[in-house]
């Protein structure tokens, strides 16, 4: 085994999720060349395109049957809130986990930081469950929060906006870094910044 096949089978494999998760939410490229991942928000008529630098790429679209754990209350607790996908890739040697909130219009509000805060536990409980399941350890990728959008709100600004980046600093919102990000198409490593 050569050191590289031992780094992968440390890390969490479109094969594994499927086997602990529901197949019509694993996510993987269409063409090994390009390594893209299409994301889709259904309610915004939304599709994002993120391009990787390998195929080891891998998302995790966030359903409604993943919206709570049994055990908590339901109800409108924020423990109730999610994010829209978590995708996995690697960027140079680093394995790379990005929790990402999906929005049309780009508005100071509360809600998509919150969703992208209370969704680390969910990755959490993904990674753990494989451990037990294939019983070895995977290792925590680096955690990164990202917000997706097309267009920012007409009275933040009103140039037409082409191509993807990020005319809004890094927000800083209760412990954790997000970054937002204007256009339909991404590279993953933008996603992570520099962390």
């Amino acid at each position: 085994m050569n050191s590289f096949q031992g780094w992968t089978d440390k890390m969490l494999s479109a094969t594994q999720l499927k086997r602990v998760l529901v197949d019509d939410v694993i996510i993987v490229p269409q063409d090994d060349a390009k390594h893209e991942l299409v994301l889709r928000e259904v309610d915004a008529e939304m599709t994002v395109t993120v391009v990787g630098d390998s195929t080891d790429m891998v998302a995790v679209r966030m359903s409604t049957d993943s919206r709570r754990i049994g055990l908590l209350k339901e109800g409108r607790g924020k423990w109730n809130l999610i994010c829209d996908y978590i995708l996995f890739g690697r960027v140079d040697s680093t394995w790379h986990a990005v929790l990402v909130e999906l929005k049309k219009t780009f508005r100071y509000d509360s809600h998509p930081k919150e969703q992208l805060r209370w969704s680390l536990p969910v990755l959490h409980y993904i990674r753990q469950t494989c451990e037990l399941e294939f019983e070895k350890s995977i290792t925590m990728p680096q955690v990164s929060y990202a917000i997706l959008v097309e267009k920012l709100h007409q009275y933040i600004d009103k140039q037409p906006m082409s191509g993807a980046h990020s005319p809004l600093p890094v927000e800083k919102w209760k412990g954790i870094s997000i970054r937002n990000l204007i256009g339909h198409r991404f590279e993953f490593r933008d996603l992570i910044g520099n962390q």
